[in-house]
C-alpha cells in the first residue's frame, strides 16, 4: 500500500489543482492579508479584476524589484587610531558617542522600513522581508553593529523571493550572523557549535533530524570565518581541513560541502516548509497543501518564487480553514491597520507601538525569533492593540502616548524612539465619510456592514455585528432617515470594529 502513496498524492494534487478558486475581492483581501499588509477597497477590486493568475504573478514580479530608495547604510566604530593616547575616561565618551550614532542609524533604518511596509510598493517582498528576519534570526543587542544588520535585512530583501540555497549560503557567511552565533570565534581545533546547532535545529532540519556527532563535525567546517569591518574572509591557518563525517558522509568537508548536505536530506524541504507555512497559513497546517508544498520545494530545487507561486494559486489556500486562522504580529497588525486606512503616521509611532506589543524589530527574543501565534495575545498586548488602533484611527498627542503607557503598567523602553513626536501631536489625514457616501450606505447595517468589509478580513460574528449595529442606534444615528453619522462617530465605530477579536487574525 505504501508504494502507491506518492501516486495518490499526485492524484489528489492533479484533482485540487482543477478545481476553480473564485477569486473575488474578499480572495483578494485575503491574499494581501497574507502576502503583504493588508489591502484597501481599491486594491482588492484592483487585484481580484486580475485574476488569481496574474495576481500572483503581479506580487511576485514586484518581490523581484530592487527597493526604490535604499537606505545607504554607514560603519559607526571606534577607531583605534583616533582614541590612541585617550585617558580612560576620554575613551568612554568616545565610546558613547559612537554607541548612541550606532543606535540612532538602526532606529532610522527601522523607520525607513516601516515606512516601505506601509507604502505598499512591493507587498510581498516585505511581508519575506519580515519572514526571513524571523527565521535566520540577529539581534543588535548582541551584534551591536547597525550596519551589519541592515546589511543583513538587505539581503533578505535581495533573496526574498529568489533561493534559499544561496541565501543559506550567504546567511552563514553574513556578518552580523557571525557575529550573532559566535562562527567568527570557530577555529581549528576549538570548534564553537552555535552555528552548526542552528543551522540544522532551526534553519534546515529541524529537531530529530541530526546527532550531537554531526553536530560537532559540521562545527569543524565551518571553522575559519573571520569579519574585519566589513569584510568576510576563511583564514585559512583557521579553517579545519581535516576528514570529517557528517550525515553519513565522510570526506574533507566544508562549508559549502556540510550546507549541501543539509539540503539533500528529506527532512530539509519538510522543516522548511513547515516554517513557511505557518508564516503565511497559520498554526493548523491542512496536510494536503503541506505535503504539495514540500514536494514543489524539492521539485523548484529551492527556488521561492515557483513554491510562493504554488502556494498562492492553491485552492486550500483560500479554504474557510485557512482564512481568517492566524493571529496577526504586532508589525502586521500596525502596519494593516495604517495601510488600509490609506494614512502615513510616524514610523516611529509605529515600530514604539509594535515593540509595546511584543514584535521589536532587531531586537528578537532569542535564536529561535518570535513564537507567534497565540503568544502574540496577553491581557498587556490586547490593551496595547485596542489602545494603538484607537491612535491610528483617531490621532494622538505625546502627551497621551505616554500617560496611556503609564497608566497600563507599560515600560515604554523605546522612548527615545518617541522623541520625533515630542511636543506635537499626529492626526489621520484621511475622511472615512466621503467612501461611505459614494458607497451609498444609508442604514445601521449597511454601515457596521461596510466597514467589517473595510477593516476585517474575518467577517465578525452575528452578535459582534449585532451589537455594534444597536451602538449606532444607540447614538441616534438612522433613526429618523438615512444620513450618515458624523466623521468623528465613525471612527469611533471604526476604533470598536478593530478592537474586535476578529481584527486580530487575517
Amino acid at each position: 500500500m505504501l508504494k502507491f502513496a506518492p501516486l495518490l498524492l499526485l492524484a489528489i494534487s492533479v484533482a485540487l489543482s482543477a478545481q476553480q478558486t473564485v477569486f473575488d475581492e474578499s480572495a483578494a483581501r485575503h491574499l494581501l492579508s497574507r502576502a503583504g499588509f493588508g489591502a484597501t477597497a481599491a486594491e482588492a477590486q484592483r487585484l481580484s479584476a486580475m485574476g488569481l493568475e496574474a495576481a500572483v504573478k503581479h506580487l511576485l514580479d514586484q518581490a523581484a524589484q530592487p527597493a526604490a530608495t535604499p537606505f545607504e547604510a554607514k560603519a559607526f566604530r571606534i577607531d583605534r587610531k583616533e582614541v590612541a593616547g585617550m585617558t580612560r575616561d576620554e575613551r568612554e565618551v568616545v565610546r558613547r558617542r559612537v554607541q548612541r550614532d550606532d543606535l540612532s542609524q538602526l532606529r532610522e533604518f527601522t523607520q525607513w522600513w516601516f515606512g516601505a511596509m506601509q507604502r505598499g510598493d512591493s507587498p510581498l517582498r516585505e511581508k519575506l522581508v519580515l519572514f526571513w528576519h524571523g527565521y535566520f534570526t540577529s539581534s543588535m543587542r548582541d551584534v551591536r553593529d547597525s550596519k551589519r544588520m541592515i546589511q543583513q535585512n538587505e539581503l533578505f530583501r535581495r533573496e526574498a523571493a529568489g533561493s534559499f540555497r544561496t541565501l543559506l549560503t550567504e546567511i552563514t557567511v553574513d556578518p552580523a550572523m557571525l557575529e550573532y552565533l559566535d562562527n567568527d570565534e570557530n577555529r581549528s581545533g576549538k570548534p564553537n557549535e552555535n552555528y552548526a546547532r542552528e543551522v540544522m535545529e532551526l534553519f534546515t532540519l529541524g529537531v530529530g533530524n541530526y546527532s550531537e556527532k554531526d553536530i560537532s563535525e559540521a562545527a569543524r567546517a565551518f571553522t575559519g570565518w573571520r569579519v574585519n569591518g566589513d569584510e568576510v574572509s576563511l583564514e585559512r591557518r583557521g579553517a579545519d581541513r581535516g576528514v570529517k563525517t557528517v550525515l553519513g558522509n565522510t570526506g574533507r568537508l566544508d562549508t559549502a560541502d556540510v550546507l549541501s548536505l543539509l539540503l539533500a536530506q528529506e527532512a530539509a524541504p519538510r522543516h522548511v516548509a513547515t516554517r513557511l507555512l505557518r508564516f503565511f497559513v497559520g498554526d493548523v497546517i491542512p496536510p494536503g497543501l503541506h505535503e504539495r508544498i514540500i514536494a514543489k520545494l524539492r521539485s523548484a530545487d529551492w527556488q521561492m518564487a515557483p513554491v510562493l507561486h504554488a502556494l498562492f494559486t492553491d485552492p486550500e489556500f483560500y479554504s474557510d480553514a485557512v482564512r481568517g486562522a492566524r493571529i496577526l504580529s504586532p508589525v502586521e497588525f500596525i502596519v494593516g491597520i495604517a495601510h488600509r486606512l490609506g494614512e502615513t503616521p510616524p514610523a516611529t509611532l509605529m515600530a514604539a507601538s509594535a515593540s509595546l506589543m511584543g514584535q521589536t524589530l532587531f531586537d528578537p527574543p532569542d535564536v529561535k525569533g518570535w513564537d507567534g501565534g497565540e503568544h502574540w495575545i496577553t491581557s498587556a498586548s490586547l490593551l496595547h492593540r485596542n489602545n494603538w488602533a484607537g491612535y491610528l484611527v483617531e490621532g494622538v498627542s505625546m502627551r497621551k502616548l505616554l500617560s496611556d503607557t503609564e497608566s497600563k503598567g507599560g515600560k515604554l523602553s523605546e522612548r527615545s524612539l518617541l522623541n520625533s513626536l515630542r511636543g506635537k501631536e499626529w492626526k489621520p489625514a484621511q475622511r472615512l465619510l466621503p467612501a461611505l457616501k459614494a458607497a451609498g450606505v444609508n442604514s445601521a447595517e449597511a454601515l457596521v456592514q461596510h466597514l467589517c468589509q473595510q477593516f476585517l478580513v474575518v467577517a465578525p460574528t452575528t452578535e459582534s455585528a449585532a451589537e455594534l449595529e444597536a451602538f449606532v442606534k444607540r447614538n441616534g444615528h438612522f433613526k429618523e432617515g438615512t444620513q450618515l453619522p458624523p466623521e468623528s462617530f465613525i471612527r469611533t465605530l471604526v476604533h470598536l470594529i478593530l478592537s474586535l477579536p476578529e481584527a486580530q487574525l487575517g
